[in-house]
């Protein structure tokens, strides 16, 4: 029985990697690509999608965002999130919104066979998270100020003299918005920050 995978990614050499690399004469697999939000969204009212194989930083999907139009405009479709992104808080805003299996890109091509075999059962695939799935990420009003000051490439001393607050606190606030985010650097926490909608 052919199974419809629908890639959904903006970079076409990714694309193609997928598809070679689930091309096998085990497999019954029907590839239908896209780069775009509107074009998922368009593949699966023109074609019965089986599972939707999803990047999160395409054109148009504000990152969390777009799951949210995708599974508004295609109730019940089984996703699959392929992200560059291993983030704790990413993953449990995934398994809110119903994704059923989460794959980083840096992984084996086997992480996204086995997500795939196990959403095809009808059963889920995340990677190990270090708290409870359905905590989210919260951050003070001043933490919030200082994560879009972040957010527009201003230092610590700028960002201190900028809310009238010394430069240590300034730090505390960072390293306590990294661990939350569970990002490794600003420019991984503004990434994540972006995809979950905490920033434009």
């Amino acid at each position: 029985m052919q199974t419809n995978l629908l890639i959904a990614d903006d970079h076409a050499i990714l694309r193609e990697g997928v598809i070679s690399a689930l091309s096998t004469e085990e497999n019954t697999f029907h590839f239908l690509q896209a780069e775009n939000l509107e074009g998922v969204i368009q593949t699966c009212n023109s074609h019965d999608i089986d599972i939707l194989i999803l990047d999160l930083n395409m054109p148009g999907m504000n990152g969390i965002g777009g799951i949210k139009k995708i599974v508004q405009a295609v109730p019940g479709l089984p996703i699959i999130i392929l992200s560059a992104y291993n983030s704790d808080s990413i993953i449990k805003s995934c398994i809110q919104f119903g994704i059923m299996a989460y794959v980083i890109k840096s992984g084996k091509i086997d992480s996204l066979k086995t997500a795939i075999n196990r959403v095809l059962k009808g059963e889920t695939c995340f990677p190990a998270i270090s708290s409870d799935p359905l905590s989210e990420v919260q951050f003070s009003p001043r933490q919030h100020e200082v994560l879009l000051l972040l957010s527009k490439g201003l230092s610590n001393q700028e960002i201190a003299s900028q809310l009238y607050i010394s430069e240590g606190t300034v730090k505390r606030h960072v390293h306590s918005i990294l661990a939350s985010l569970g990002a490794k650097n600003r420019t991984e926490a503004i990434s994540i920050s972006k995809l979950l909608g905490l920033i434009l």
